[in-house]
């Protein structure tokens, strides 16, 4: 199910995993007689409030809280109204920007302010305002429209949310090029995610049995259940290498 919605508060941040709590205003949504407003629990590391995000997920009853939506995927609406875009290069998500220039913005380039700029950087020299205001509204805005894509790749990969967000936060743009060239590098840098589920993700990409990153991942991990299922510290090499499996890289 989904709701389109404004998030008008947030209720709850973890900023060392993006989970969040929060509210959101109902504009649409295809949940059967559904309340004026909603509370959501999901991961995001961008979510603004009063600014409007179309929400994936399902209804679940909290025993303290009541019911809530559980959502697995968030993507941002960029505004259409004159009035919507205003109020969002106003926000905090551009610092240098004040009402006025936002207003100045929109009153040359429309209700497409935000298509426009996205498409073409040099639309803003048709405004009369500093240039180094025109590359702060062009890189946040292109900053925010990559991150909404590059997370919502890795959920269609088969990541979750929660999962998502974090290689997010951890990569950054980087994200980006990991995604085509190195699915193993999150495991490298973020074990916690789970060798199985990243290398499934990664064979279902057509990467390479013997692919070199696929082989040292691995191999690291088969280090890493010979030192915790024997209790060591320290192995010998001769011993990691006698361990190894080298005819089915084999884990559970």
């Amino acid at each position: 199910m989904y709701v389109i919605g404004k998030h008008i508060k947030t209720i709850f941040y973890n900023e060392k995993n993006g989970f969040m709590v929060g509210l959101i205003k109902i504009n649409e949504t295809d949940i059967e007689k559904a309340p004026s407003e909603i509370v959501w629990v999901g991961y995001s590391l961008n979510i603004t409030e009063n600014e409007e995000y179309q929400f994936w997920g399902e209804l679940k009853k909290h025993p303290k809280y009541g019911e809530q939506l559980i959502v697995n995927k968030i993507t941002k609406i960029n505004p259409k109204t004159t009035n919507h875009i205003v109020a969002y290069l106003s926000s905090d998500l551009f610092p240098q920007v004040g009402r006025q220039t936002a207003e100045k913005i929109v009153t040359v380039l429309g209700e497409a302010t935000i298509d426009k700029i996205l498409n073409d950087e040099k639309v803003l020299d048709a405004v009369d305002i500093a240039s180094d205001k025109k590359r702060e509204i062009y890189q946040n805005l292109q900053k925010n429209e990559q991150m909404n894509q590059v997370i919502t790749q890795l959920i269609d990969l088969g990541f979750s949310m929660g999962e998502a967000v974090k290689i997010y936060a951890f990569f950054r743009e980087k994200t980006a090029e990991i995604i085509p060239n190195s699915l193993y590098d999150i495991y490298f840098h973020l074990p916690e995610l789970g060798l199985v589920k990243i290398d499934n993700i990664a064979r279902a990409q057509s990467i390479a049995y013997d692919d070199f990153y696929r082989q040292c991942a691995f191999f690291l991990y088969q280090l890493k259940d010979l030192l915790f299922k024997n209790g060591h510290s320290y192995i010998s090499k001769d011993e990691w290498i006698a361990n190894i499996k080298t005819d089915d890289i084999a884990i559970s």
